[in-house]
Formats: C-alpha cells, structure tokens, sequence
C-alpha cells in the first residue's frame, strides 16, 4: 500500500509543477458521425470559466495545446447537440487522440408550443414570444429589424427546456452555456424566423468518445470519468421509470450489482496505481447509488484512496458524502483532502457549498472555517474571490440576535417604507424567495395556513422578491397564491437587505418577535415545523 500512496502524491505534486505541452486533437462530429454545422471546444479548468476555446473544421477536426499539467475539463458543443465534457488528466509532454461523436437533442413531443427569445427581449425566457403555425405547417414570427442581424433561440422545442438554436440561420454563436444562437440577416428591415418541424432529427445515439491510444493512462481515467457519467444516467432512467409506474418513490433502489461486479474485475486486473484509484471511486459511487455501504466498507475504501488522489476530480460529491465520517488522528477525510490535494477547482466548488450550507443552517463556527479556507488557502478561485466579495465571516443572523436595520419600499404602495422600527410590536417572517424557485413555490401552502390562523395574534409576513421582473410577482400572485400580505422587490442577490440577511440561498425565512428580535430561521420555518414554531411563540 505505501507505494500506492508515495505514486499518489507524487502523481499529484507532478500536477501542479510540470507544463505538460501536451497536444489534443482529433475529430468532433454529430450523432450521425457527419461534421457539426458549427462546433466549438472550450478548455475549463474551474468548472466554469473557459481558458481556452478552439473552433472545429469544417471537416470536424480540431486541436489544441494544453501547457500546464492538472486535471482539466474538455468542453466539446456543437450546433443540434448537447455538450458532451471530457475529464483530462494531463501529466507531461504528449500527443493526445481524441473522436467525440456528440448526441443529439431530444426534442418534446408535442411542438406546437414553441416560443422564441432573442436580442429583441435580451433572451428573456418570461417575455418569450409564441411562434405561429402557417398553412404549410412550418411555425414563423416576423421581426421589424432594429440592427444588421437578429440573434435567436426556440424554447419548448428540446424536452428539458432548454433553449436552442433554431432550424433557419446564417449563421450561429455559441451562447455560454453549451448551446447555439441562431442568427438571420434581415430582408428590406425584416428579420424572419423559420422553425420546420421536418428539418429536426430524433435521434437516439448517445454520447461517444474514443481515445486513438485506449491503453494510456490519460485514456483510461478519462474512460472512468465516462463510466461515472453513465452510471449517473442508469440511475435517472431507472428512477423515471419506477416514477411511471406509480410506486412510492421512497422505495425505490438501484440495482448496481453488474456494474459493481465489472469494477471489481478490474480492480483485480489492473497495476496502474491512479487508475486503481479512480476504480475505487467509481466502486464508492455505484455502492453508495445502491445502498451497499457500511461505515467499515468505507473507511476500508478510503484507506486505499490517498486524499491527494487526482481520482477524486471523477467526482469530488462523493467526498462531502463519505469522506466527513472517516476520521483518523489527522482529522477527517474531507479536512485532509482539502489540504492534501491539488485539484483546486474541485475543493473551492466543496468548500463553497459547505460553506453555503453552513451559513444557511446558521452554524458560525463552520461558516468562518469555510470562509478563512476560501479567502486564504483559495483566494484565487472564483469561489474564494466571491466569498471575500459578497459574504462577511462573522454574519449578523442568528437566533437571539436582533433583526438587521432595514427599510425597503412596499412592492403593492410605493409611497410606504417598510421598516424594522415600523414593524415593532409585531411578531413577523421576513421570507426571500422567487417565483422560479421550486422550494419557495413548495412553501406557499404552509405559508398560507400559517398567515390564516395566527394573523388575528399580530403575525404578518414580509416577502422579499428575488425575481427578475416584478411582472413575474404579479403574474404568480394572480394564480394560485394570493400572498395577501406585505411585499417588496429586489431583484437581485447583490441588495443590501440580501448582504444583512445572509442570504445565501433561497427560500431565507427569518422569524422576528414583536421587540425585534430573531426568534426562528430557515428549516424551523418550512413545511409543516411553520406552525410548530408559531405554536411556539404565539400559542395555539
């Protein structure tokens, strides 16, 4: 096992000192194994931001030159596809040979309900405009033209939502979020957007990437970063099918047995130390998918996985899920791979949700752990960088404390301020939320209920709208839910009310007593615990 471990960390201290000059290039194509009408391959290397990004030949070749050593993601879109990511682990100088056949989209059903979004409404999904359906079953829209060209998406055309570029264009841009923009010239200041229902190809072809060099290194860890991606899809199509066949959903539990059995025989076969590494992150995966796991299972299995491991850039989640139990006299597994290993991106992505999660349950001592590790030991991720920005290590929210000073304009009367010191005398939840949040829409049941039956004991409620648009608040309230009672609007999570309120996720329900002081937060005030902490404080 010590060789293991001294190759681990030497693997992993050669990640983050060597330039690899290494060479990636191949051929990109389509599900049909024909040339993208346009494609583009972005190198990543925080998950989000791109370093470098190469525009694929007509003939479907491309490539490029990565000159630092690290585990790196490869990006690869293409117009009618989705993005498929490619996990690279670059050690040195070497040429690289890569085919990725894309998948294309899966497009909704019924099509009828297709809407489009453009420059002309800054591709704002709520203002969306419906195309209309002509004699020859082709749906169109016309746009008097304000510029050169008009730049478009369709949205209720691919089946999850997304928007995607149209079937007329002169061209396309790619959108940053692995999709394409459509782009019509206009005709006599005219732009005219076509969608032909019989130019869209159904296919069923996945996803296909094939390393001209299987037996590398690079190869193989790539190839388990694959296997991860496919067990993640196994796990949704079983689920939706358990779904439909109106089970208790409770119930449900994946069978990895096969794929459990393949991993061990690979295991059994395989010498390269990094690769037996990324195995057992993989076997973690799949024994945790379907509920095999005991404590001694785990701590077994991560006692053959250094915390330095580049393995744990497959999936980094696995360490919040397993590694936080594992403690030995250095500390915990998680405290370990936070300090040992190399993969920066992948720790500022960890240690940002804890830290998030820390603050949102109100938990300081964790919260300004996390917080001192983002701002010092990853100060120059985009994470450590926005946590010195937007968040404050010791926050002013807790139970016991008092309210922050606030005064915001009432969404319903723009004449009234609505004020902590006006709000004195009343016991009151400030609640932010957003009509395009799921769990604030889950709430407005208890919400309701709540306001129903304490309102005539001095209970009020002030919600904070986090919406784009204001339009949204009162289209929502103009449905289901009423919410007859104090509002305001501030559109984003930059406001000063969202910086004194922590406000780190939504929904943020604060409950404040009638002397202005914080009584209740979050999880005490959701679902049906609501009317236990009313009970609490109002009486029944």
């Amino acid at each position: 096992m010590w060789k293991s471990l001294l190759l681990g960390v030497m693997f992993a201290m050669c990640l983050s000192t060597i330039n690899a000059q290494t060479t990636v290039k191949g051929k990109l194509f389509g599900h049909d194994g024909k040339p993208l009408k346009a494609a583009n391959i972005f190198l990543m290397k925080d998950g989000a931001s791109a370093v470098k990004s190469v525009q694929v030949g007509k003939d479907g070749s491309y490539s490029f030159l990565i000159d630092t050593a690290g585990v790196w993601t490869v990006r690869y879109t293409g117009v009618d596809h989705y993005m498929h990511d490619v996990l690279l682990f670059v050690e040195g100088q070497s040429t690289v040979g890569i085919d990725v056949r894309l998948k294309g989209y899966e497009y909704a059903e019924d099509l009828s309900g297709v809407k489009v979004v453009g420059d002309f409404n800054n591709f704002s999904f709520e203002s969306a405009v419906p195309l209309q359906k002509g004699s020859d079953g082709r749906y169109a829209l016309e746009f008097k033209a304000t510029a050169d060209s008009l730049a478009y998406q369709l949205i209720g055309v691919e089946k999850s939502g997304r928007s995607i570029n149209g079937t007329n264009s002169t061209r396309y841009a790619y959108d940053g979020g692995g999709d394409y923009k459509s782009i019509v010239i206009p005709v006599n200041g005219i732009a005219r957007i076509i969608f032909d229902t019989a130019l869209i190809v159904r296919a069923s072809e996945p996803a296909f990437v094939k390393f001209v060099n299987p037996d590398t290194r690079i190869a193989k860890m790539s190839g388990l970063a694959e296997d991860w991606q496919r067990y993640q899809e196994k796990v949704a199509a079983a689920e939706t099918e358990f779904r439909k066949s109106g089970k208790d959903i409770s119930q449900f539990r994946y069978d990895a047995s096969i794929d459990i059995s393949e991993v061990k025989s690979r295991l059994d076969k395989e010498t390269d130390s990094l690769v037996r590494e990324g195995l057992l992150v993989n076997y973690l995966e799949l024994c945790g998918m379907s509920g095999q796991f005991d404590s001694s299972e785990t701590a077994k299995t991560l006692a053959r996985i250094p915390p330095s491991s580049p393995a744990w850039s497959i999936d980094p989640n696995l360490i919040l899920r397993f590694g936080s139990t594992a403690v030995g006299k250095e500390g915990s597994y998680f405290d370990r791979y936070i300090s040992e290993n190399p993969d920066e991106s992948a720790k500022a992505s960890l240690v940002f949700n804890e830290f998030i999660d820390a603050k949102y349950n109100n938990q300081r001592e964790d919260a300004a752990k996390y917080y001192d590790i983002l701002v010092n030991q990853l100060k120059d991720t985009p994470q450590g960088k926005r946590a010195k920005l937007r968040y404050v290590r010791e926050g002013k929210i807790g139970a016991g404390m008092p309210v922050p000073d606030f005064s915001i304009k009432s969404f319903d009367d723009s004449t009234r301020l609505i004020t902590n010191e006006s709000l004195l005398g009343k016991t009151y939840i400030v609640d932010f939320w957003a009509t395009w949040c799921g769990p604030c829409v889950g709430e407005m049941k208890h919400l309701h209920d709540a306001y129903n039956k304490f309102k005539d004991k001095g209970f009020i409620i002030l919600s904070i709208s986090l919406d784009a648009s204001p339009a949204d608040v009162i289209a929502f309230r103009k449905d289901k839910w009423p919410m007859p009672w104090l509002h305001a609007f501030v559109g984003d999570w930059e406001n000063t009310i969202c910086k004194d309120f922590d406000v780190v996720a939504i929904p943020r329900p604060v409950l404040v007593d009638s002397k202005g002081k914080i009584v209740a937060m979050n999880n005490e005030l959701r679902g049906a615990e609501l009317d236990k902490t009313l009970e609490r404080i109002l009486g029944k």
